[in-house]
């Protein structure tokens, strides 16, 4: 009399990767992923002292004694300033920290 066949198990089946993986620190996948998120908030900085400047400027314009030494005077364009050099400066600074982190690191 033949052998029955031994009953065999399921065939597993592999999972999906669903799960998208973060690139591991100090690959250039990770220095370029880091350089975008440093950018992005760079940029939400610039957004918020503009608008700040831009909520201040009507107050500023309100103040009666405003031919006085006030440095209040001053604070809208001093944001305006500040908001466009940092808008200029850090992303290119931010980037070759980024290179310079990615030959060192």
């Amino acid at each position: 009399m033949p052998t029955p066949p031994a009953p065999s198990a399921p065939r597993k089946q592999p999972l999906p990767n669903t799960q998208d993986w973060p690139p591991l620190p100090g690959t250039r996948a990770y220095m370029a992923r880091q350089l975008a998120q440093d950018t992005a908030t760079v940029r939400q900085i610039v957004t918020v002292l503009q608008n700040c400047a831009g909520q201040i400027a009507p107050l500023v314009a309100q103040l009666y004694f405003s031919t006085g030494p006030l440095a209040v005077l001053d604070c809208t364009t001093t944001l305006h300033a500040l908001a466009d050099d940092i808008a200029h400066d850090d992303p290119q600074t931010l980037a070759e920290l980024a290179a310079e982190h990615s030959r060192t690191g």
